[in-house]
C-alpha cells in the first residue's frame, strides 16, 4: 500500500476481533517507528509489546489508579473506555520516552529550554507512533493511539519496573467493524 493511501485509510479503531497478529507484523510496525524523524536525532523512544494477561493487567491497573483529568466530565471517563479497548485488542504496545528529559515535566514550569526539549522529545515520539499507525494500516490492521494511560503512568511504570516515562499506548488488531469515512476540510492555496 502506498503511503498516501495508508494515510487516507487510517482510522482510530475501538473494537477488535479476537484474532492474533503475527510476530513478524508487530516487528515491522516497531521497525517503522524506528525510522521516524526525531529532534536532533535523539531517538527517545522505547517500546514494550504486551499481550494476554500482562496487557489486561495494564488496563486493570489504569482502571484502579487513574486520575480523572480536571477538564473532562467525570461521567464521561475516556480512561475507562480506553481500558475496555485495551482488554479487547490482541496487542498493546507501550511507547515510552527514554530521552534525557524523560519525566522532567514537573521541573519544567519556568525553564523554557527544558520545556522546549521535553516538547521536542514528545513530538519525536508522536512521529514514531504515527509511523506505527500507518504501518498497521498497510498490513490491514486497525490501531488506536491511547494517551489515557498517562493518567496512571506512575503505577504502570512501577508495576513493569521501568524507569522510562510512559507517553502512550497503541492498541493493535484486526478491526471488528468498518469505520466511517473521514470528513476532510477543503484546502485553499
Amino acid at each position: 500500500m502506498d503511503v498516501f493511501r495508508a494515510i487516507k485509510k487510517r482510522r482510530s479503531i475501538r473494537k477488535f476481533k479476537q484474532k492474533d497478529v503475527s510476530k513478524k507484523i508487530i516487528e515491522k510496525i516497531i521497525e517503522s517507528a524506528l525510522y521516524a524523524p526525531s529532534s536532533k536525532n535523539c531517538q527517545p523512544w522505547h517500546f514494550i509489546v504486551l499481550k494476554g494477561k500482562k496487557k489486561d493487567k495494564i488496563a486493570e491497573i489504569t482502571e484502579k489508579n487513574f486520575e480523572q483529568p480536571s477538564w473532562y466530565p467525570p461521567e464521561k471517563s475516556s480512561v475507562l473506555v480506553s481500558c475496555k479497548i485495551i482488554k479487547q485488542a490482541p496487542i498493546l504496545i507501550l511507547v515510552l520516552n527514554k530521552g534525557p528529559r524523560s519525566g522532567s515535566e514537573k521541573k519544567a514550569t519556568k525553564n523554557t529550554e527544558l520545556i522546549s526539549a521535553i516538547i521536542a522529545e514528545t513530538l519525536s515520539i508522536g512521529a514514531c507512533i504515527e509511523n506505527m499507525l500507518l504501518t498497521a494500516t498497510s498490513y490491514g490492521l486497525g490501531s488506536l493511539w491511547i494517551g489515557d494511560l498517562r493518567n496512571a503512568k506512575d503505577v504502570i511504570q512501577k508495576y513493569l519496573k521501568i524507569k522510562y516515562d510512559l507517553i502512550a499506548g497503541v492498541a493493535i488488531g484486526y478491526s471488528d467493524y468498518r469505520p466511517k469515512s473521514k470528513v476532510i476540510q477543503k484546502i485553499r492555496i
